[in-house]
């Protein structure tokens, strides 16, 4: 996660003078890896970044808030296929396994045919 000019403006405004910009890409990170279409809960952030205290829950707060905002995910990844035996038409899939081998080159056979042209073009 990147801190922006809005994320710089609430920084300032908080009363937790040992959170760093550095410490609060850090939380906000953590709290967006481990969401993906569902949003992680107060306990369980409170679990995640180790601590339970009044700066996990205003730095919670902002960034339920600005996902709620935005709509989407804060940090935007992108969606590849999960497990290799498992095909899915998710449209939105960046990366897929090909189903069929892509063929290169036409294997050609020597046959007699094609041997009596060649003599022939030779001649």
């Amino acid at each position: 996660y990147d801190i922006d000019t809005e994320d710089e403006r609430w920084l300032k405004q908080q009363r937790h003078p040992e959170l760093t910009e550095l410490k609060f890409e850090q939380m906000m990170d953590k709290l967006e890896k481990c969401s993906g279409q569902t949003v992680v809960t107060l306990s369980e952030a409170k679990l995640l970044l180790e601590r339970n205290d009044d700066l996990v829950i205003a730095v919670y707060d902002y960034w339920l808030n600005k996902r709620l905002n935005t709509q989407h995910p804060l940090v935007l990844s992108v969606k590849t296929e999960h497990r290799p035996g498992q095909s899915s038409n998710n449209p939105y899939l960046a990366f897929r396994r090909r189903t069929e081998k892509m063929q290169t080159r036409k294997n050609r056979k020597n046959d007699e045919s094609s041997y009596e042209k060649m003599l022939k073009l030779r001649r």
